[in-house]
């Protein structure tokens, strides 16, 4: 629903720009605060200040309703909007109108056209009636809330925010972590990430659980090394089971064990080497090999990733519009990485290792445009699997690849 008082042709011409922006379409109300220096309108407000600027300090608005302003601009004139939503907020980001119609709020974002004196300030709301049951929904902590007996995570994409169910978690013991995503309850870890996949571990401690810090560990990692119950282990992603597990260090000495940097392997004791929680032979061994082996091509696994999506579809899990994968993506992506696979192959890496960080230069802007093109797609995982690969054929063209080197990273966007 929406009123507009000034109908001058630059606020349409404002109008038009704001329109073309991809969020609009995402959200089933949009409102606006349409603030201006001059004209005329059924209500004005004057405001004291410097009559030299004409910058807003602080405006906060709930739906179309206006509730704040403080302005630096002598006699400046606001023109107010009718509220015809009234909308009340009953949770943080959760409003509901006179009709009963529960929305959650997306984003705001405003804009400065033609004249510096002139500002549209907008909300993003999207109508979340029948997810949402007041009685039992709960705000957590920021993001994480229990609703119908369930726990959730509020997500966000280019379609506005949208709830991820944790799977299994109960909702009157679940805590959450800063340790990892997502949090543990008296039975188990709850360990993913919500744009990919959370799952349930069954460990006899779950609050004894923490990540161990160093510069390739992070919140939602396919692989961290963590220690439980004081004892080391590390958690990682079956792609082909499509399930996180934790697993033991074997034979790992608990007094001297820690991570290390900038080696082939990524920890050490006093009796051996790791990598990626399993023992690392000096002469590349052969779990180092076994482990290249395994590495897949990255649209392959996006579409089997896709294959999930379109089943949670299917079962009205996510809506059509929250598919992250389609045709096009692993159309272009497929000619791009191939096309770096045949460039790299006329390399030999030893003798050039130039040629190598260039050709993986241009893949990486070409990838960073590729993202951009589809909403931002490569993730946390998708960034993962694209390293593995582009690392795998680096190390096979006779580049001396250090461990946690990453030739992309001074490239890249995701």
């Amino acid at each position: 629903m929406l009123v507009i008082i000034n109908t001058r042709l630059r606020f349409f011409t404002a109008l038009f720009r704001m329109l073309k922006m991809k969020s609009i379409v995402s959200c089933c109300i949009v409102s606006f605060l349409i603030l201006n220096c001059s004209g005329t309108t059924k209500e004005k407000e004057k405001l004291s200040g410097n009559p030299a600027t004409c910058y807003t300090l602080a405006n906060h608005h709930l739906g179309n309703s206006f509730k704040k302003i403080e302005r630096a601009s002598n006699n400046y004139q606001v023109d107010r909007v009718d509220d015809t939503l009234s909308y009340v907020s009953f949770q943080e980001d959760l409003y509901q109108d006179s009709l009963g119609q529960i929305f959650i709020k997306c984003e705001d974002k405003s804009s400065r056209v033609k004249s510096d004196c002139d500002l549209i300030s907008i909300e993003y709301f999207k109508e979340i009636t029948a997810f949402i049951e007041p009685e039992t929904y709960k705000l957590l902590e920021k993001d994480f809330f229990t609703n119908k007996d369930k726990v959730f995570i509020w997500w966000k994409n280019s379609e506005g925010r949208f709830p991820v169910e944790i799977p299994g978690a109960a909702p009157n013991t679940f805590i959450v972590t800063k340790e990892f995503c997502c949090g543990y309850d008296d039975t188990a870890i709850y360990y993913g990430d919500p744009a990919f996949k959370i799952n349930k571990i069954v460990v006899n401690k779950p609050e004894s659980i923490e990540i161990l810090d160093s510069s390739t560990s992070c919140w939602n990692c396919r692989f961290n090394y963590i220690r439980e119950k004081g004892k080391y282990a590390y958690i990682t992603y079956d792609k082909e089971k499509e399930i996180y597990e934790i697993f033991n260090i074997e034979g790992v000495d608990q007094t001297t064990f820690k991570l290390v940097e900038n080696k082939q392997w990524d920890a050490q004791d006093k009796y051996a080497k790791y990598l990626k929680g399993e023992r690392w032979n000096d002469k590349a061994s052969s779990q180092t090999l076994a482990t290249q082996k395994k590495v897949q091509f990255p649209p392959k696994i996006w579409k089997l990733m896709h294959t999930e999506e379109l089943m949670d579809v299917k079962l009205g899990i996510i809506e059509k519009s929250q598919l992250k994968f389609n045709k096009e993506l692993f159309s272009e992506s497929t000619e791009v990485l191939n096309l770096f696979k045949n460039d790299l192959a006329k390399i030999n890496g030893s003798e050039h290792p130039k040629k190598v960080e260039l050709v993986v230069k241009e893949l990486t802007l070409k990838l960073n445009k590729l993202s951009r093109k589809y909403d931002n797609f490569i993730a946390t995982g998708e960034r993962e699997d694209l390293c593995s690969w582009i690392n795998h054929l680096i190390v096979e063209s006779g580049y001396e690849l250090q461990k946690n080197q990453d030739l992309t990273i001074h490239h890249r966007e995701w």
